[in-house]
């Protein structure tokens, strides 16, 4: 639920910057994307034409198209608050006139003035704000900043307050706010409705701990402010100090440093606007200021959590040919309560349950691709950017969406000792028994005998046989080269339907096992009728301790709590994408410590596999196996980290912290963070909760 549902307003109310082209006209097609951005970043609310949106250097005509057309674009989708100040009691108030008559929320004003001589007293100042009152007939605050000059003291708030009752919302961004907005509260009380904050946000951890239940920052990281405030409302005190800390050190840069052109140059980075133009006189910024200002977002925006969220961008996560590709995925809806199935488009996200009320009945179509490029126009569910964010699990918007793994009934089941690296390590695993002290020394006695080169040995076949039987003549034979080279090939269950997590989500480790690692794989999604429909990224995390212990720990080894993660989304083959893109794609894959400088990067080139993919997928589903509901099969790893990483000799195992991504052109990155299985939120959403919402939201 937005916190400003009910009828009196609170939350976050960023300031709306007007977007210009290079030469300085307006961009409306950039302001509506501004308007999107914000929305999607789940602002309680809008505040246009303000000072931070440059309402200064705008001319009549020019406030009313901006006026008519956020007010229309955003379409109730959150409340408008017009800034329609004015020396004038005349302009302002057909300016409230025309703002609420367009369909505004609340108007703002300062109280009249004029460059540095022209002031009106309390009364006329009262007088002025009636008249805008009785023009409008909607709720006004008051601004209340060093710009006019003008001296509003509490008494005098507080009899405005009481003699123009639309006057109930007070934005107080003057030296010392947090006293004057304590004592502004004591003295209004009831007559006090919406005492906000301003100023960047500068101050807002004092002024909420003085009664603010709102602020009014400008739109740079609003997604990032608006947890401090619903925190702290929550009474969640010391989880809104951590955040306001963090983000503190980019609120005091942008507030001292450099003004309302910080807003644009961060939206024109992240593509929202084409221009970080600003009209004369003011000037762009320096470019020493904005290489400060880019050091300063990623220090203030990216701890914690946040080293995952930095990396959920378009272009990081997403298919270098995007535009090219039919993505389809699911979506976590605050709104619904529940999934969506959705489909990307245009860099957003458009809503497919109408369509397919699950993944599984979309890839149960006969044609999936004709059907979705067939759906017409589709319900939008949000910017694909701001979800992609939203998608980090540690700094995530329980009121706003986010990506979910891109599978919900189908089985999920993987293939294992695919690659021949994989193959050798499977085989160190079992002779060293777990001990990740003794692998080194397995490892050199193991390829002594057979070597490295096993890719020219076809699975099953008479080459096979007899290099089986000579293994065994060096009792080294194991039951890991039996499925490596003998006819039939390891299919297990690697989770259970509906348990996958996402990109952003945490992955979780048995909080018992010390020798483990990531396994990056594609992923193919698979029908009921056997037929391959798409390619997706998956990470299949594996204990080795447990399953070197003994083949009969697999199960425990594999299936853990958050220990499977598929995503970003499913590459649908089409006649841009096709199985043979899937069998010469090169999977990279990166592990990042948390604090110790640890890099891991390591490959897996998919023309190496040893069993086609095809093949795999016959070996899964047919009649001898059935899925009614389809499955996703993990293809297997050629990756074996052998890089020593907590003492000489003992290999590659994840401390908690670490940040793993799985990537390949074609099909975009996979980004997760270790932890411990126990630490991580337990599955509680599984096939009975999604038929319920479903149901509920009349889709069966």
């Amino acid at each position: 639920m937005a916190i400003s549902d009910s009828a009196s307003l609170h939350g976050v109310f960023p300031i709306a910057p007007t977007p210009f082209t290079p030469t300085g006209e307006l961009d409306l097609d950039g302001q509506r994307r501004v308007l999107d951005c914000m929305i999607d970043q789940r602002v309680d609310g809008i505040c246009i034409l303000a000072n931070y949106s440059e309402q200064f250097l705008l001319s009549d005509d020019e406030r009313d198209t901006l006026m008519n057309l956020c007010v229309a674009h955003v379409a109730g989708r959150v409340p408008v608050i017009v800034t329609c100040s004015h020396f004038s009691t005349r302009i302002a108030a057909a300016r409230a006139k025309n703002a609420a008559k367009a369909g505004a929320a609340m108007l703002m004003l300062m109280p009249p003035y004029h460059g540095t001589g022209l002031r009106a007293d309390e009364t006329a100042i009262i007088e002025h704000f009636a008249r805008i009152a009785d023009a409008a007939r909607i709720p006004i605050m008051v601004q209340d900043a060093p710009l006019s000059g003008v001296t509003l003291s509490i008494p005098f708030l507080v009899r405005l307050a009481h003699e123009v009752p639309s006057v109930r919302y007070f934005k107080i961004e003057v030296p010392g706010a947090a006293a004057k907005l304590r004592g502004l509260i004591s003295a209004g009380g009831d007559a006090i409705e919406g005492p906000f904050d301003g100023e960047e946000s500068i101050t807002l951890m004092a002024d909420l701990d003085a009664g603010a239940t709102g602020t009014m920052p400008s739109a740079l990281l609003p997604d990032l402010i608006r947890p401090i405030v619903i925190d702290h409302l929550a009474g969640r005190r010391a989880d809104a100090a951590k955040r306001y800390a963090r983000v503190l050190p980019l609120i005091n840069f942008e507030n001292r440093q450099c003004g309302l052109r910080a807003t644009k140059v961060a939206m024109m980075e992240g593509g929202v606007i084409a221009s970080d133009a600003v009209r004369h006189p003011l000037e762009s910024w320096h470019p020493a200021t904005r290489a400060r200002s880019r050091a300063k977002s990623s220090r203030s925006c990216c701890a914690g959590g946040s080293d995952v969220r930095k990396r959920l961008t378009i272009d990081e996560c997403l298919p270098a040919d995007r535009s090219q590709a039919t993505l389809i995925g699911r979506v976590w809806s605050p709104a619904a309560s529940g999934p969506m199935v959705a489909i990307v488009r245009d860099d957003t996200l458009y809503d497919l349950s109408r369509l397919a009320p699950t993944v599984r009945d979309l890839l149960e179509l006969d044609d999936p691709i004709t059907a979705i490029r067939n759906a017409g126009s589709l319900p939008r569910i949000g910017d694909l950017a701001a979800i992609l964010g939203n998608s980090s699990a540690r700094e995530r918007d329980n009121d706003a969406p986010w990506l979910l793994a891109p599978c919900d009934l189908q089985a999920l089941k993987a293939s294992g000792v695919t690659f021949v690296s994989s193959m050798l390590e499977r085989v160190i695993e079992e002779q060293a028994r777990g001990d990740a002290a003794k692998a080194e020394a397995v490892r050199r006695s193991i390829v002594a005998v057979i070597g490295d080169d096993l890719a020219a040995v076809r699975p099953g076949s008479p080459d096979a046989a007899r290099l089986k039987n000579v293994l065994i003549e060096q009792h080294v034979w194991s039951q890991y080269l039996e499925v490596g080279i003998g006819p039939d090939a390891e299919i297990f269950t690697k989770s259970q339907p509906m348990s996958a997590v996402g990109l952003g989500a945490d992955v979780g480790l048995h909080p018992k096992s010390t020798w483990n690692n990531p396994e990056p794989e594609i992923v193919l999604a698979v029908n009921s009728r056997g037929r391959t429909i798409g390619a997706t990224l998956g990470n299949d995390v594996n204990l080795r301790d447990f399953e070197g212990r003994s083949a009969l720990l697999l199960g425990k080894a594999k299936d853990n709590n958050a220990s499977c993660a598929i995503g970003p989304l499913i590459r649908l083959f089409d006649e841009r994408f096709r199985i043979d893109d899937v069998r010469r794609c090169e999977l990279a894959m990166r592990v990042e410590g948390p604090d110790d400088g640890f890099v891991l990067d390591g490959s897996s080139a998919m023309d190496k596999i040893s069993r086609d993919p095809i093949d795999l997928v016959s070996q899964a589903i047919g009649s001898n196996h059935q899925y009614p509901d389809g499955l996703m099969l993990f293809l297997g790893t050629m990756f074996a980290p052998t890089k020593d990483r907590l003492a000489p000799g003992e290999g590659f195992t994840h401390v908690v912290g670490d940040i793993v991504t799985i990537a390949t052109p074609l099909l975009g990155a996979l980004v997760n963070r270790v932890d411990h299985a126990d630490k991580i939120a337990p599955w509680t959403f599984g096939s009975a909760a999604l038929m319920h919402n479903l149901a509920k939201r009349g889709l069966l």
